[in-house]
């Protein structure tokens, strides 16, 4: 790699307060194209089905098929702290020890895991016909993720009916036969969660 720095002066007279030259850094990079097999590397890119990735990873740490599924597993965690960010969680990040494990992060991406995989189970092992209940009021598709079953949840409360009693408000006819299909999906009824 070649540095190359330039300083610009702005035109004209200096004045009796002179701006600092504005310095301009280029860089200039030899890129050395590497892989396990020449041929296939080439193939591939004749067919405009690869790109650039630049890492300062030993070669003999990981390969570069290794480098490229790290590098796409990268999305799955992005999008998993992008809904930790939601106000959905209703958890403080300045936690202390005496407030429980209810705020913490990591409970919250558990709990989220578990409640995907559960619908997700359920679905497959669904032998009747389940109601439009997806997007838009699509039919239901297998991969189920938390982020639908989010919103299929917002907007809806527990009551308190007295010491004890609870009631639950659906906000539309759909948004009732959408839960309930999810909580039936796992194994659960609204009357489970007012108990």
């Amino acid at each position: 790699m070649v540095t190359e720095e330039v300083k610009k002066r702005p035109r004209g007279n200096p004045g009796k307060n002179p701006k600092p030259p504005r310095i301009i850094t280029t860089w200039h990079l030899k890129i050395q194209v590497t892989g396990a097999h020449e041929t296939h590397m080439h193939k591939f890119q004749r067919k405009e089905e690869s790109f650039v990735l630049i890492t300062n990873t030993d070669p003999k740490n990981l390969s570069p098929v290794q480098v490229l599924e790290n590098y796409k597993n990268q999305s799955k965690v992005e999008i998993q702290f992008r809904l930790l960010k939601d106000p959905f969680y209703h958890f403080s990040r300045n936690t202390s020890k005496d407030q429980g494990p209810g705020n913490d992060p990591w409970v919250a991406l558990l709990v989220r895991a578990l409640v995907q995989y559960k619908v997700r189970k359920g679905f497959k092992e669904c032998t009747k016909p389940l109601p439009k209940v997806g997007w838009n009021g699509a039919k239901l598709k297998e991969n189920i993720t938390t982020f639908f079953i989010i919103v299929a949840f917002k907007n809806h409360e527990f009551i308190r009916e007295g010491p004890g009693e609870y009631s639950y408000s659906f906000s539309n006819d759909f948004k009732e036969k959408q839960i309930t299909t999810l909580l039936e999906l796992m194994d659960l009824t609204v009357e489970d969660l007012l108990n």
